[in-house]
């Protein structure tokens, strides 16, 4: 299936609602796209399993070079050179004492 626009929502994941039970919006999200334009945050929200992982194995479209927060000041605040928004060969340098931690258990 080819869209011709992006789909979008106005849904807002930080409501009192959303934050009690968000599942249901993850749901409805998850419906609506592969990947949807979260209107009220100006973010995309990605929340199928397949879909993130096409998104996390193509950092020359989807990167977290710039942050992954919803703010500037969170980036530079509290991920300004962590793992979580470094990209590239430094992401990888900063993954790999984590591997081993993060790495599922046989």
């Amino acid at each position: 299936m080819t869209l011709t626009t992006e789909p979008s929502s106005s849904i807002d994941l930080f409501a009192d609602t959303a934050l009690d039970n968000p599942h249901p919006l993850y749901e409805v999200l998850r419906r609506t796209g592969p990947a949807v334009w979260l209107e009220r945050h100006d973010a995309w929200f990605v929340g199928r399993y397949e879909d993130v992982k096409a998104a996390l194995s193509r950092p020359e479209i989807f990167s977290s070079e710039n942050g992954i927060a919803l703010t500037t000041e969170a980036n530079r605040q509290f991920l300004n050179g962590t793992v979580l928004e470094a990209h590239g060969m430094s992401h990888i340098q900063l993954r790999r004492p984590l591997s081993h931690q993060l790495a599922p258990v046989p």
